[in-house]
């Protein structure tokens, strides 16, 4: 008995930790994108009492989703008015991790396979869309939601299996979990009972007594909600409308259900998601499943039936009500579709597997090798795009917090998001990359929500010039001012100026200074109207130097600075390019502007001696300014 409950939980155990293992690059993030503005909800709440304000709803939401905002309400209020990325990241790990395990006990319940129900928890943890839930804060609706009602599902089978009374109280936690986190907890009823009838527990007369116990809770609950989410939230019209594009939403689920099969358009003729090859894909997948299952008698195949009802009813909202639009920049919305999806697929290789053919074996170990190769390179993409997203972020707040100074700081070409390059894409459909940053949101909601302290509101600027885009990734430029808005013109209004700087794939911030800085206009060093009038060293370590220097301008023109840093007279670093990280060149400078510069120099070995030297020329010109550096 003690052995059979180990084996059960190791099955469990390892659909939860592959998930977490999978999942924990995401405590590294920061908040962002669709996280800033619930957080900036929370603030400006008119209620007064927090942890509890957003179960009366909430004047400028138009959902009604109390329970995860209470989480970050309380995480707020215990972290003194600010919030924490790494602990509010867990919970959407652990969270996920759960129902990865929830799903594999749910399938082991039904199945009575171990084999099948571990098939069916790692398909789910490594369904490569639901980077979209897991990656941001903000989505944790949806993982709150995923959780209750698999909650609500394995306890309801555990009362009708046993009469276990805490089964009874999952199902009644579970239920409240999913319906008070995300609209869509309004399925947890149906997808329960469905389980119960596909699991033989509602064939007597005494089961559908025993699943009143289970049912009236959950309807009251349900029907609560509903009286809540129509009374105390906005109201949005609902439409529907074919022409909207639900036959090309329900394409992009049918793309999600078959992913791998997806991929294979992709990559033999970068072939792109046309409405008749999403359709293709979903029914060159599902139908020879659906016709091997019921043509052959196969064992479990109502099992596999409810996976796919699964998948079917949870898509149903999102292809019903939401715009197309939305849909193909929100991945997220699948990931309640996916946990059918598993069930089906781990039914299906089960099956083929059972039939003891080596042809038919053989072809199925191709698959789920192509399958996991797919999922975890796409995983593996989103991965790396994060982090180089959340490296920037966490750079460019520290570096705000050290040098801001003004009210209006300007950031240089930083991104918006990255996704894959056309050669790299896995998929047909574009809309894939790991979202940032957009244009109802703005890095000082970010770093206030980090640091509860008030930040000035950050202008993004695009200057194309030094955008040297990396060649792995796409790089789309995040901007608050449009385009058309004359660059200079803008720059001169900045009173602390951030330049993102690419090297290679790689891409971070730096400061280098501001426009009307106060400083010496008293010429060091004079180049025919361009005049050095303060150099000075900032600091100085093993691996690089900053430097400090304001210039005045007499007669604008094309001339470049030169910086070098000597070590006994040998060249150890150089940097050459005009002020301001090279996006404020001399010849576009008015007669006797003066504005302060800072730069950083890499060097490219130790000086021993300690006997170094900074000399600074301008473009071609002979005369240069020298300064020793102690």
């Amino acid at each position: 008995m003690i052995a059979k409950r180990f084996l059960r939980l190791s099955v469990y155990s390892v659909c939860f930790l592959v998930t977490v293992a999978l999942y924990a690059y995401v405590v590294r993030l920061p908040l962002f994108l669709d996280d800033l503005p619930q957080t900036y909800m929370i603030r400006n709440h008119p209620g007064s009492t927090p942890g509890w304000n957003f179960w009366a709803g909430d004047p400028t939401y138009p959902f009604y989703r109390p329970l995860v905002f209470s989480v970050w309400e309380w995480n707020g209020i215990a972290m003194g008015g600010r919030f924490d990325p790494a602990f509010l990241h867990w919970i959407s790990v652990l969270c996920f991790g759960s129902s990865a395990a929830l799903l594999a006990r749910v399938t082991d319940h039904l199945t009575r396979n171990r084999l099948v129900a571990i098939f069916a928890g790692l398909s789910f943890a490594v369904f490569p869309f639901s980077y979209n839930t897991v990656n941001w804060i903000g989505a944790q609706f949806h993982l709150f939601a995923i959780a209750g009602i698999l909650l609500a599902v394995w306890g309801g089978l555990c009362w009708q299996g046993k009469r276990h009374i805490w089964g009874l109280l999952l199902t009644w936690v579970g239920g409240f979990i999913a319906l008070f986190s995300h609209e869509n907890g309004v399925l947890t009823l149906p997808l329960m009972l469905v389980a119960l009838w596909v699991a033989g527990k509602l064939q007597r007369r005494r089961d559908w007594i025993s699943v009143l116990t289970l049912v009236v809770p959950l309807t009251v609950l349900t029907l609560i909600f509903l009286y809540l989410y129509m009374t105390v939230r906005i109201a949005l019209p609902l439409t529907f409308d074919l022409n909207r594009g639900m036959i090309r939403a329900v394409g992009l689920f049918a793309l999600a259900f078959a992913y791998p099969l997806a991929a294979l358009p992709r990559w033999l003729w970068q072939a792109e998601a046309s409405n008749r090859l999403l359709w293709g894909i979903g029914l060159i997948a599902v139908l020879p499943a659906l016709l091997y299952l019921f043509g052959r008698r196969v064992q479990h195949r109502w099992i596999a039936a409810y996976g796919l009802f699964w998948f079917g009813l949870a898509a149903l909202p999102s292809i019903l009500l939401l715009p197309i639009s939305y849909i193909q920049g929100s991945w997220r919305l699948m990931s309640l579709s996916s946990v059918g999806a598993a069930l089906f697929w781990a039914v299906i290789a089960n099956a083929l597997w059972a039939s003891r053919r080596v042809v038919v074996r053989a072809v199925l170990l191709a698959v789920l090798i192509f399958s996991g190769y797919v999922a975890l390179t796409f995983l593996g993409q989103r991965r790396h795009e994060a982090l180089l997203q959340s490296d920037y972020s966490w750079a460019l707040q520290a570096l705000m917090l050290e040098h801001t100074q003004g009210q209006t700081p300007y950031v240089v070409n930083p991104p918006a998001f990255l996704a894959s390059t056309d050669a790299r894409r896995h998929f047909p459909a574009v809309g894939m990359g790991v979202q940032f940053m957009a244009d109802y949101v703005s890095y000082f909601q970010m770093f206030w929500a980090h640091t509860g302290e008030p930040f000035p509101y950050v202008h993004a600027i695009l200057f194309p010039p030094a955008l040297n885009l990396p060649q792995t990734v796409q790089y789309a430029p995040y901007y608050t001012l449009p385009p058309e808005r004359d660059f200079t013109t803008e720059i001169r209004n900045a009173s602390d100026i951030f330049v993102t700087v690419f090297e290679g794939e790689h891409f971070y911030p730096i400061y280098v200074g501001g426009a009307g800085m106060p400083g010496s206009n008293t010429p060091l060093m004079e180049w025919e109207g361009i005049a050095l009038t303060e150099l000075s060293s900032a600091s100085v370590n093993d691996n690089a130097i900053t430097v400090n220097s304001r210039w005045w301008v007499d007669v604008p023109r094309e001339a470049v600075p030169v910086f070098t840093v000597l070590c006994d007279g040998l060249v150890i670093g150089q940097v050459t390019g005009a002020v301001w990280g090279g996006i404020h060149p001399f010849a576009v400078w008015q007669v006797g502007e003066a504005q302060n510069d800072v730069r950083q120099i890499s060097l490219t070995d130790r000086c021993l001696t300690g006997q170094l030297a900074l000399s600074v020329t301008l473009g071609e010109l002979d005369r240069n300014y020298s300064l020793e550096i102690n």
